[in-house]
C-alpha cells in the first residue's frame, strides 16, 4: 500500500509551473487499522461483554454484549463509570485497580447493576496494559447467573445429603466413627459415644490414641491389645478387618463389654490415603446369649452322656441275668431229659427273653442314634445270605400263625459294601410287623433296583402284608420315635414304638428313606430305600460251607474238636454257664477269674481260642488283650470279647486292643460259628 501527498507551484499570473509531492509505504499502517477493525468486529460479536477502563474507572470503550446485559445504548454507557455498574466498589476503585497488575490477569466476581436497576452476578477477567504512556485495563466479563443458580442447587443437594447421611448415622444403633489421615476424629455418631462409654460429645476429641490410658482392650483369648494394634491404627496403616472381635473396659470400671470392629482406610481418587472409617457393633448380649447357649449345649451333652452311660450300666447289669436265663434255658433244652409241658415252658421262657433283649437293644440303638454314636459298618456281603438268614429266623414264627411267605427278588445275588447287620435289623422289624399284625394270608418281600449312579447302587424293599392297615392320621407319625397305630394297639399287640423309629434312622444313613403305604384289597406295604456300593469282586464274601439249617454245636464239634479253649470271666455263675455251653462241643476247657490270671495262663499255655470278658478286677479284658498278644504264637490266635457292655465305642476299644471280635452278652452258640 503506497500513500502520496502533492502541490503545485503556480507564477505570478497563476500559471502552473511544477508541482512537488512525497509518496511513502502505507503497508504496515494499513495492516495495523486492518487488525484494529478486525479485532474491533471480533469483541462487537463476542457473546461476553467487553469494557475498556482507564484509571479514572471511566468507561472508555465498551461492546454490543456489554451494552445489551447492562441495557444502555453505547453511547449511554461510554458516560458511566465503572462503580455506576458495579455497586460493590463504589467506594474503593483505588483499591480494586491497585490490586491489577501488568503481569497476568485478574479474574474476581462481582455484581453489576442494569439500567433497570436489576443485579445480577458476573465473572471478570481484567488485564492491565500501557496504550500511549497510559496505564489501561480491559476487561471481559461474563454472567454466571445460570452458573450461581446451579451451584445453589448443587451446595443445596450437598448439604441436604450431609444432613442426610449425619441423620441416618447418628440413627445407626452401630458405633460410626471417620478420622483423617493422622487420626483425629472428623465424624462420629452417639452410638460410638455411649459404646466407648465417652460421658459426652465434647470427651470425645483428639484422636482414639489420645484416650489409650482410658482404655484396657483385649482379644477374646484374654491378650492385651497395644494402641497400636487398635482397629483405627490398623486402617490408617491400610489394613482392613471385618468382625474383629475385641473385649473393652474403661480404666477404673469393672464393667465389660464386646464389640465387633469392622474398619478401613480412605482413598481419595489418586489413592492417598486421607482417613479411616470404623464401625463398631456393641456384641454383649449376643456373646452373653451365646455362653449361655453353649453351657446349654454342654450341660446338655452332659445329661445325654450322663444318659448313654446309665443305660451302658443298665444294659451291662440286665444283660448279665439276661444271659444266664437264656445260656442255662438252652442248656436244658440241649441237654436236659424233659416233658413236652416243660419244653413249652422253656420256649416261652427263651420268648420272653427274646422280647426283654429286643428291648434293652432297641433302646440302646436310640441312644446311640439321639448321641450321634451310631457309626456304620462297610464290610463286603450278599444279599442272599441275609435273605436266607432271615427266613431261616422266622420260619418258625409263620408256621404258627399259618401263614405263607414269599420272596420276589427283582435283583439277584448282589454282593454289596455296607452294614448287614443294620440292612437286616430293617428287614427283621418289618417282618416282625407284619407277621404281628397278619392273622391269615401272606406276606411278600421284594427286592428291586432303583438304579445305579456314582453315589453307588439304589435298591428298594417293599414288605406286603395282609393285616389290620394304617389310617392315614397314623402314617406321618409312624416313623417318629415312641410312637404306635393307638394305645390299644400297644395293649393287643405290644411293642414300644421305637423299632420304626430306628428303621428309619438306619436307612437314612444309608442315603435312603422309608414309608408306608396302603396294600390294595387290604393291609400294608412298608418300603425303605438304601444306596450302597457294589463290592469289587476281590471284596466278595467267602461262600459259606455250612448251610443255615446246620446246628452250630454239630459244626464247632466237628470241625473244632480238641481246641484249647480259655474263658476268661470274673463271675463264677458265668464260667459256669459257658462251661455248660461248650462241655459237649469237644473242647479242651481252662478257666481264668480276671485278666492278671489269663495273662498268667497264656504265657504258658498254648490256646486255640480264648473268650475274654471286660470288666473284671485287677487286670481288665482290654490290658491282659494287649499282654497276651506280646507273647509268642499268639499273633493269630483269635481273642474274643465277651461283654455286657453293648455300645459302638466298647466294640472300637476291643478291635483297638488287638480282639479279633466282639459278642454281646448273652452269648449263642450260634455266635461263635
Amino acid at each position: 500500500h503506497l500513500k502520496g501527498h502533492a502541490m503545485v507551484v503556480r507564477d505570478a499570473d497563476g500559471i502552473p509551473l511544477r508541482m512537488i509531492g512525497t509518496n511513502w509505504d502505507n503497508s504496515a499502517y494499513a495492516a495495523t487499522l486492518h487488525e484494529l477493525e478486525r479485532s474491533h468486529w471480533a469483541l462487537n460479536v463476542c457473546q461476553s461483554a467487553f469494557f475498556w477502563t482507564n484509571r479514572q474507572g471511566c468507561l472508555i470503550d465498551v461492546n454490543q454484549a456489554a451494552c445489551d446485559s447492562l441495557g444502555y445504548s453505547r453511547d449511554e454507557l461510554l458516560q458511566k463509570r465503572v462503580c455506576d455498574i458495579d455497586p460493590t466498589i463504589r467506594d474503593r476503585w483505588d483499591e480494586v485497580w491497585q490490586k491489577g497488575g501488568l503481569d497476568k490477569p485478574k479474574v474476581l466476581q462481582t455484581l453489576h447493576k442494569r439500567k433497570d436497576g436489576s443485579v445480577f452476578p458476573v465473572e471478570v477477567v481484567a488485564n492491565h496494559l500501557m496504550f500511549d504512556g497510559e496505564e489501561l485495563s480491559f476487561a471481559f466479563v461474563q454472567d454466571i447467573t445460570e452458573r450461581k443458580r446451579l451451584q445453589q442447587a448443587l451446595e443445596y443437594e450437598r448439604q441436604a445429603d450431609k444432613a442426610n447421611l449425619k441423620a441416618a448415622i447418628d440413627s445407626m444403633n452401630d458405633a460410626l466413627m471417620i478420622t483423617d489421615a493422622e487420626g483425629y476424629f472428623l465424624h462420629f455418631n452417639d452410638a460410638f459415644v455411649r459404646l466407648h462409654r465417652f460421658p459426652s460429645r465434647e470427651a470425645c476429641h483428639g484422636r482414639m490414641s489420645d484416650h489409650a490410658e482410658a482404655f484396657y482392650i483385649q482379644t477374646p483369648d484374654g491378650e492385651a491389645l497395644a494402641p497400636a494394634d487398635w482397629p483405627i491404627n490398623r486402617a490408617l496403616r491400610g489394613e482392613r478387618g471385618h468382625n474383629y472381635e475385641l473385649h473393652i473396659q474403661r480404666s477404673q470400671d469393672p464393667e465389660v463389654w464386646v464389640g465387633s470392629y469392622s474398619y478401613a482406610p480412605i482413598h481419595d481418587i489418586l489413592g492417598s490415603l486421607i482417613g479411616a472409617v470404623i464401625t463398631v457393633r456393641d456384641v454383649t448380649d449376643i456373646k452373653r446369649i451365646e455362653n449361655a447357649l453353649r453351657e446349654s449345649q454342654q450341660a446338655a451333652e452332659a445329661a445325654n452322656d450322663a444318659k448313654t452311660r446309665f443305660l451302658a450300666n443298665m444294659s451291662h447289669e440286665i444283660r448279665t441275668p439276661m444271659n444266664a436265663i437264656i445260656g442255662l434255658t438252652h442248656v436244658l433244652q440241649r441237654h436236659g431229659n424233659l416233658s413236652e409241658q416243660q419244653q413249652r415252658h422253656l420256649v416261652t421262657i427263651l420268648d420272653a427273653a427274646d422280647h426283654l433283649l429286643t428291648l434293652i437293644n432297641d433302646i440302646l440303638d436310640l441312644s446311640k442314634i439321639e448321641a450321634r454314636k451310631l457309626a456304620l459298618e462297610s464290610v463286603p456281603f450278599r444279599l442272599q445270605d441275609i435273605i436266607a438268614s432271615l427266613n431261616a429266623l422266622l420260619e418258625s414264627r409263620f408256621s404258627e400263625k399259618g401263614l405263607s411267605f414269599r420272596v420276589v427278588n427283582k435283583i439277584g445275588d448282589l454282593c454289596l459294601l455296607g452294614d448287614p447287620m443294620r440292612l437286616k435289623q430293617i428287614l427283621l422289624n418289618y417282618l416282625t410287623n407284619a407277621i404281628k399284625f397278619t392273622s391269615q394270608g401272606e406276606i411278600v418281600l421284594v427286592l428291586e433296583c432303583l438304579g445305579v449312579s456314582e453315589r453307588g447302587v439304589s435298591l428298594r424293599f417293599v414288605v406286603e402284608d395282609m393285616g389290620i392297615g394304617i389310617s392315614q392320621a397314623v402314617k406321618a407319625r409312624l416313623f417318629d420315635a415312641f410312637e404306635q397305630a393307638d394305645p390299644s394297639t400297644a395293649r393287643k399287640y405290644g411293642g414300644t414304638g421305637l423299632g420304626l423309629a430306628i428303621c428309619r434312622h438306619l436307612a437314612q444313613m444309608m442315603d435312603g428313606d422309608v414309608g408306608v403305604e396302603d396294600r390294595p384289597g387290604g393291609g400294608s406295604v412298608f418300603w425303605f430305600t438304601v444306596c450302597l456300593q457294589e463290592a469289587a469282586h476281590d471284596e466278595s464274601p467267602a461262600v459259606q460251607t455250612v448251610t443255615i439249617d446246620e446246628a452250630a454245636d454239630s459244626v464247632l464239634s466237628r470241625d473244632f474238636a480238641g481246641s484249647r479253649v480259655l474263658v476268661v470271666d470274673d463271675d463264677a455263675f458265668n464260667r459256669m454257664l459257658a462251661e455248660q455251653m461248650l462241655i459237649n462241643l469237644n473242647f479242651v476247657l481252662d478257666f481264668a477269674e480276671d485278666g492278671l490270671q489269663a495273662v498268667d495262663k497264656a504265657s504258658t499255655t498254648s490256646y486255640d481260642l480264648i473268650l475274654m470278658d471286660l470288666q473284671m478286677p485287677e487286670m481288665n479284658g482290654l490290658d491282659a488283650t494287649r499282654l497276651i498278644r506280646d507273647f509268642p504264637g499268639y499273633c493269630g490266635v483269635p481273642i474274643i470279647a465277651m461283654t455286657a457292655n453293648a455300645f459302638e465305642d466298647d466294640r472300637k476299644a476291643c478291635l483297638a486292643a488287638g480282639m479279633n471280635d466282639f459278642l454281646t452278652k448273652p452269648v449263642a452258640i450260634e455266635a461263635l460259628r
